[in-house]
């Protein structure tokens, strides 16, 4: 693993602010993933960093991963994050445990020349109890490959997606694939599919979000949706 600022397990409580991260490279000499900032640490802020030129052609490339509960991430501008070869991913905001707070992150430029299955995502959270707000999501792209371009796909349940921005993402805005979300108030512009409510999702809430010049504005596939203005 490369990392420009890392947070090991057991280390908890930490402030992460006002950093600037760049160029890091990863694929070559045995090190395969790349991250900007990799925090295990719970109960961390990350705030008010600068994350430009993280490239990888072997494994993951993340921005910002965060692997513990409870943290607060706000404010940090994310940019032009590629990964050249692999089938891994590619995520500018990547959040893997519960309880988190993602807000006012400016994401922009990811992307992936071989997507395979991984897919290529602004903001990918598989847990629990999150809350994403207005966030701006912008250029998300898959160039070939099977794996999807996606603004922000949720995994996990009871989270609020609200007051974000997406433009431009080579499959879908946001994504739902969680059970008992609430998608409110989001503006989802220049996508395949703006909003899409998967298959596997239960009782997704969806209101008030303004979706603009996709391909399809809205796809519901879920269970017990409620749609309303």
């Amino acid at each position: 693993m490369c990392a420009g600022i890392s947070v090991l397990s057991g280390c908890t409580k930490n402030i992460i602010i006002d950093n600037t991260v760049e160029d890091g490279v990863g694929g070559a000499g045995g090190i395969t993933d790349a991250y900007g900032i990799y925090s295990a640490g719970a109960e961390t802020i990350i705030g008010g960093n600068t994350i430009d030129t993280i490239t990888t052609s072997a494994g993951v490339v993340v921005g910002l991963y965060v692997v513990a509960a409870n943290c607060t991430i706000s404010n940090n501008i994310i940019k032009n994050l590629t990964r050249t070869v692999s089938t891994a991913l590619a995520i500018g905001i990547w959040v893997s445990s519960a309880a988190a707070t993602v807000n006012g992150n400016v994401i922009d430029s990811v992307s992936a020349n071989n997507a395979g299955a991984g897919g290529v995502y602004g903001i990918y959270a598989n847990i629990n109890n999150t809350s994403l707000s207005g966030n701006i999501i912008k250029n998300i792209i898959r160039t070939v490959g099977t794996g999807n371009g996606t603004g922000i796909e949720i995994t996990g349940a009871e989270c609020g997606i609200s007051g974000n921005s997406v433009d431009t993402a080579t499959n879908y805005g946001i994504e739902i694939v969680g059970d008992d979300n609430r998608v409110d108030g989001n503006t989802v512009t220049a996508c395949e599919t703006g909003i899409i409510i998967q298959g596997a999702a239960e009782n997704t809430v969806v209101n008030d979000n303004i979706c603009l010049n996709n391909t399809t504005d809205f796809t519901d596939s879920g269970t017990g949706t409620m749609v309303g203005g």
